[in-house]
């Protein structure tokens, strides 16, 4: 493997927020620990602080369209002007933006990657679909196209992608959206003495089954049908849920709503919390959910990291069907899948997983090694250095 001290990379991210994307920090951390000079770059909505590398943020937010759109406007000629200036030898751009710009850039010498974390053709985004689906099916083929490798989330949304755009097999591969082994073990060790998550410690000693939900706390994540399960599933077996995500003002009334009427009284709402905490309150948790509505295609080819996070923190997990899910339910009993998202399905799953919880952490212990980061970081080594 050739050297790469002071080799230099530039890793630049388009979405909502690098705070909210760990994979992010995984590539920071191993591109960092393997000794190259680390740019990240960010064109998002949210802003985020970042201190454990060079951190050039470019951020568009605003409640006004216009204003919005002229600040979104502003940042990519500034992101772009920044690309051109930098010295550096491999551009790794993760979705369509962040890899149009990067494509637009015509350095010599310089390689470039791109990885699309989700199935853009097929999402309900508004900036993404309607009217606006075409330009981005025609941005994202074009970014693939002249791009010296490419990454999918997982195999089968590699496979999707890859058809669809005529890209070359020998060029596209897939990098799981798993976490660092090390950083959970780190996190469980810590977790094991919290005592300022309300009541956790007290519910462990009652004997009542810890539930949560650890994520975006979106309309079509499931969470009116969890409450629901819950309250029914603790009429029999008693349980605590905690919702652990940041909350929409309208959407988080409705949801304080329907637990009152759904007489749910042990229930938190944590607000937003970063992945360090949110991974704390999962692993704390005896059972916790993934889920999608899956009126899309990128829903019904989901790629969750929860998956990932659940094995790593020996927390049995109720998910959404989707291939990936399937591949790796089928090895571990700690994990239950539903086809659809529907309050007697998740009781089911609730009632099957609280029966056989004490039973599956063997199964995941073996589960850590295969579903981590570190089985993955080499691709993602590879891509800065053999392309």
């Amino acid at each position: 493997m050739q050297s790469i001290i002071n080799k230099r990379v530039i890793i630049f991210y388009s979405g909502l927020s690098v705070g909210f994307t760990p994979k992010v920090a995984n590539m920071v951390d191993a591109a960092k620990s393997a000794g190259l000079d680390v740019v990240l770059m960010a064109l998002v909505r949210k802003p985020s602080k970042v201190s454990t590398v060079q951190y050039h943020e470019f951020c568009f937010d605003s409640n006004i369209k216009a204003v919005k759109f002229l600040k979104l406007t502003w940042m990519i000629i500034r992101a772009l002007v920044f690309i051109m200036t930098t010295r550096c030898s491999v551009i790794y751009s993760i979705n369509p933006l962040a890899g149009f710009l990067a494509t637009l850039c015509k350095k010599n010498n310089v390689k470039k990657v791109y990885e699309t974390h989700e199935i853009f053709p097929g999402v309900r985004y508004k900036s993404f679909s309607g009217s606006f689906r075409h330009i981005w099916i025609g941005i994202e083929r074009f970014v693939m196209n002249r791009a010296d490798r490419v990454y999918a989330t997982d195999p089968f949304r590699m496979k999707f992608l890859r058809r669809f755009y005529k890209v070359s097999a020998e060029k596209f591969d897939y990098i799981l959206n798993a976490p660092r082994s090390k950083k959970i073990e780190n996190i469980l060790r810590a977790s094991s003495t919290v005592v300022h998550y309300p009541d956790i410690a007290e519910y462990r000693k009652r004997n009542l089954k810890v539930i949560s939900y650890c994520g975006g706390v979106q309309r079509d994540r499931g969470i009116e049908a969890i409450i629901s399960a819950v309250a029914e599933f603790n009429s029999d077996t008693p349980s605590v849920l905690y919702i652990v995500g940041g909350l929409e003002q309208g959407y988080g009334q409705e949801l304080i709503e329907l637990a009152n009427e759904c007489g749910l009284d042990r229930i938190y709402f944590t607000g937003a919390v970063d992945n360090e905490n949110l991974l704390k309150y999962m692993s704390l948790s005896d059972i916790t959910f993934a889920l999608y509505a899956r009126d899309t295609v990128n829903n019904r080819l989901c790629s969750p990291n929860k998956i990932f996070d659940a094995i790593q923190c020996n927390v049995s997990l109720i998910a959404s069907y989707s291939p990936l899910a399937k591949l790796i339910s089928s090895h571990f009993s700690s994990i239950f899948l539903v086809k659809k998202v529907a309050v007697p399905d998740l009781v089911t799953a609730l009632k099957a997983l609280s029966q056989s919880v004490d039973g599956v952490h063997k199964k995941i212990e073996v589960a850590r090694s295969q579903y981590s980061w570190e089985q993955y970081e080499p691709k993602l080594l590879d891509a800065f250095l053999k392309i």
